[in-house]
């Protein structure tokens, strides 16, 4: 499982890196889904072990 903090790129884990200019914009579906799975699964994981 890929680790969620480092779809950021700020302390505050409000900017992620698909949000900057300079991403492509052909690459930013891909990445929404990605963080979307990844925010999906660490719910998951939580909610079974807390």
């Amino acid at each position: 499982m890929g680790k969620q903090d480092s779809l950021y790129i700020d302390k505050e884990h409000v900017i992620c890196v698909e949000d900057e200019s300079d991403f492509l914009d052909h690459f930013k579906p891909l990445a929404e889904a990605m963080k979307k799975s990844l925010i999906k699964q660490k719910k998951n994981v939580e909610e079974n072990i807390f």
